[in-house]
């Protein structure tokens, strides 16, 4: 370490390569805990408490549930842009939905996961 910081180098040549990030399947409530308590720091009863709020408040689907599968005839991009109605998502919205297909940044739909109790929908 040190004999590379006494002797400058020299970038000969950078070579980028193709990254790629796999979609995420639906969250089941078990993951949603899991990443609260990992990344926000909450506890799994403070998180459903805050899942039912957002329930609750129509922000969220069902948030008690173990399924990671959408049916097939559900249409998530209808149901974006249905938020374009309201200002706090519209601009969200618009740069999913609007931007073309082959932009990594445009809306695609989620994977299948494995578990479906076909109770609720993810």
């Amino acid at each position: 370490f040190e004999r590379v910081l006494e002797s400058p180098g020299t970038i000969e040549r950078v070579q980028p390569k193709p990254a790629t990030k796999v979609r995420p399947v639906p969250l089941c409530t078990l993951e949603l805990q899991k990443r609260a308590s990992r990344w926000l720091r909450l506890a799994p009863d403070a998180t459903m408490e805050v899942a039912e709020k957002l329930y609750q408040n129509a922000l969220i689907s069902y948030p008690r549930t173990e399924t990671e599968i959408f049916k097939p005839g559900l249409d998530l991009r209808d149901l974006i842009d249905r938020q374009r109605g309201d200002p706090r998502f519209a601009s969200f919205c618009g740069d999913l939905l609007d931007k073309p297909a082959n932009d990594p940044r445009s809306f695609c739909q989620p994977r299948a996961g494995k578990r479906d109790d076909e109770a609720h929908p993810p």
